[in-house]
């Protein structure tokens, strides 16, 4: 978002620290093939062409941070998000992407969150890709929110470490799969039905 317009931006992951934030000098995104900063409300896209697939939600300390975004698509290659959350809306569009909504697509995309989302308009994962939801009780809490709708035509994993216990609410679709993994204990207390 910058005077008043946000951005269709392209993950490039260009700093060493691989930060995500409203940082201005913190050029980490493609605005075509401009280097340009994220700030709240921009479109957020990651593909398989980043330099970096390991994504730090944090402020220029390096402390968890969240980022509102209108929409986020994940396209090609293995990433993990950590930090702060990321939460979903639908702002009207003013010549940007607006769809408020997670998207996950293509065979072989996989996006691995240690962090909290919620969508709006939910999430989606494509046939082929997945989702992983890690959660080790501490550092690490992967979940979506109560309230969010997630339609499942690929993998939605939840990998609870340790001892850690986590409920999962939410309402799952589709025909995907779901698949628990790590030591920690999972109740899967939402609505709908999955494979």
């Amino acid at each position: 978002l910058a005077d008043g317009k946000s951005f269709d931006l392209v993950w490039n992951g260009t700093d060493a620290a691989h930060r995500w934030n409203e940082v201005k000098s913190n050029q980490n995104w493609l605005n075509g093939s401009a280097d340009e900063a994220f700030m709240n409300l921009d479109y957020a896209k990651f593909t398989n062409a980043a330099q970096t697939n390991q994504v730090e939600i944090v402020d220029a300390n390096g402390v968890a941070q969240d980022v509102i975004v209108a929409g986020m698509l994940v396209n090609g290659g293995e990433y993990t998000f950590s930090g702060g959350a990321i939460t979903g809306v639908k702002p009207q569009a003013n010549g940007q992407t607006s769809t408020g909504k997670l998207e996950i697509v293509n065979s072989g995309t996989k996006a691995t969150f240690e962090n909290s989302i919620s969508f709006v308009e939910g999430m989606e994962i494509g046939s082929g890709a997945a989702a992983v939801l890690y959660n080790n009780g501490n550092n690490a809490k992967g979940a979506f929110a109560d309230d969010m709708t997630v339609t499942n035509s690929g993998t939605l994993e939840f990998n609870v470490d340790g001892s850690a216990a986590y409920t999962q609410s939410g309402t799952l679709k589709g025909d995907g799969n779901v698949v628990k993994s790590g030591t920690g204990s999972l109740v899967m207390a939402g609505t709908g039905s999955t494979a």
